[in-house]
């Protein structure tokens, strides 16, 4: 299965985050390995 997301990165701590939608908790489990490639999007205030 291939998914692309658009995710805004959430802060917890000193730490980025980026949370997993629960509609995917089922197909997803804990310890499993995934592919993250990460590309930056402007956003509207970087547009004006």
């Amino acid at each position: 299965m291939n998914l692309r997301l658009i995710k805004r990165i959430a802060k917890q701590g000193q730490n980025r985050v980026l949370v997993i939608p629960k509609d995917l908790h089922a197909y997803l489990q804990a310890g499993d390995l995934v592919e993250i490639q990460i590309k930056k999007m402007p956003t509207e205030e970087e547009h004006q």
